[in-house]
C-alpha cells in the first residue's frame, strides 16, 4: 500500500484568507507552518512501527502572477481547454511548464536529504506525452 498526498500555496489554510497568509506574515513561519501541517496530515505515515510509503503526487503555486498572494484557484466557466497553471507541464504537456524545475526539485531534495546518505530519496518521473 502506498499513501498519496498534495501540498498547495493555500492546502490546510481552511478559512483563513490568503491575503493574510501570504502578503502579510514572514516567509519562513509560512514555509514552517506548511511543514508542519504536512507532517501532521500526512507525513507521520512515514515514521514509527507501521511506516508505509508515502508519495507527493501534486505541489506547487498558481504561476500566472496575478496576485501578490498566489490567486485563487481556477473557475471553469464553461469553458474549453482552460489553462492549468498549477500544472507540471504546460498546456500542449509536451515541455515543462517551469523549465527550472528539475534544478529547483533537485534543491529540495538535496536540503531534504540525509547528508549520510549515498542514495537518493526521490525519483523525479514525469511523462509529458504519456
Amino acid at each position: 500500500m502506498v499513501f498519496e498526498t498534495h501540498l498547495y500555496s493555500w492546502s490546510g489554510i481552511g478559512t483563513l484568507k490568503l491575503k493574510e497568509i501570504w502578503s502579510k506574515q514572514p516567509l519562513n513561519r509560512i514555509c514552517a507552518n506548511s511543514i508542519r501541517g504536512l507532517d501532521q496530515r500526512a507525513g507521520f505515515l512515514t515514521t514509527g512501527v507501521n511506516a508505509v510509503p508515502l508519495i507527493m503526487t501534486e505541489f506547487g503555486f498558481d504561476q500566472t502572477g496575478s496576485t501578490v498572494e498566489d490567486n485563487s484557484y481556477y473557475v471553469r466557466e464553461d469553458k474549453v481547454q482552460l489553462d492549468e497553471t498549477f500544472g507540471l507541464v504546460d498546456a500542449t504537456w509536451h515541455k515543462l511548464r517551469y523549465p527550472n524545475f528539475t534544478d529547483k526539485f533537485q534543491l529540495l531534495q538535496r536540503k531534504n536529504q540525509d547528508p549520510t546518505s549515498k542514495l537518493s530519496n526521490a525519483y523525479i518521473m514525469y511523462h509529458p506525452l504519456t
